[in-house]
C-alpha cells in the first residue's frame, strides 16, 4: 500500500530521498514563520525564537511525514 500526503509537491523540492524531504519541510517551515514575523511582528527580540521555534516545528513534520516511507 502506497502512502500519498498532499504536501508530496513541496516536499520532492530537493528530491525523493528522505533526507532532502525532511530538508525541504525545514525549509517550508522556517519560511512560513519567517513570513508570519514579516507580516505580524513580534515583540522586540523575539523574531528569533519564531524563527528556531518553526524550523524546529518543519523539521518535526518532515520526520513524521518521511518516517513511513524510509
Amino acid at each position: 500500500m502506497k502512502m500519498e500526503s498532499p504536501f508530496d509537491i513541496f516536499l520532492d523540492i530537493f528530491g525523493r530521498h528522505p533526507i532532502y524531504r525532511i530538508l525541504a519541510g525545514t525549509l517550508i517551515a522556517a519560511l512560513f514563520v519567517a513570513l508570519h514575523i514579516l507580516f505580524v511582528p513580534p515583540d522586540v527580540g523575539q523574531w528569533w525564537q519564531w524563527l528556531i521555534a518553526g524550523t524546529a516545528m518543519g523539521l518535526i513534520a518532515g520526520v513524521i511525514l518521511t518516517w513511513p516511507r524510509a
